[in-house]
């Protein structure tokens, strides 16, 4: 399977997930971690549900991850994402080596790429290359539109308004 049809099946799961967390009240986000072909940790967010600021979709996927893959396997992992992952999970991103971030949309007000460039700053790889190796190689807008289709059927109203603050693009 090439790529593209790849990412796109994994946006797709990500959407899926997603959808799963809005039954709990939670925003519509999703994640998932690949390593060599399997999907090794899937989640969406639980930081309403739970209380915990922390408990976005990225950062669970990451968390759970951890659990199971060596540091080597997580630097050769990609992370799936419906929405751009925000500074928060952007650092753990780069701290664990993640290999390819895959995004389906973008936010210019809060995400870890297009406001605040965390995903590809190259400066604390240098200074810590041990630590952080590079920056991951970042594939955006994958299956935007249904994204966007996924945010509108969980809440019409909430979306606009997003849109309408710059939150997202449409």
């Amino acid at each position: 399977m090439k790529n593209g049809n790849m990412d796109e099946q994994y946006i797709r799961e990500c959407i899926s997930t997603a959808s799963v967390g809005t039954q709990y009240g939670e925003f519509p986000f999703g994640a998932l971690v690949l390593f060599d072909g399997r999907v090794i940790s899937k989640r969406h967010n639980e930081s309403l549900h739970q209380k915990q600021v922390y408990r976005h979709a990225e950062m669970l996927a990451l968390i759970d991850a951890q659990k199971i893959l060596t540091p080597d396997e997580l630097s050769q992992s990609t992370l799936y994402s419906s929405v751009e992952p925000c500074p928060m999970c952007s650092f753990a991103i780069q701290e664990l080596n993640i290999r390819r971030v895959v995004f389906g949309l973008r936010s210019p007000v809060m995400g870890g790429y297009t406001k605040w460039p965390v995903l590809q700053d190259r400066q604390i790889n240098d200074i810590f290359p041990k630590s952080f190796g590079r920056p991951p190689d970042i594939e955006p807008d994958i299956l935007k539109e249904e994204v966007i289709r996924g945010w509108r059927e969980w809440n019409e109203e909430k979306w606009l308004k997003f849109v309408a603050k710059g939150v997202f693009v449409e």
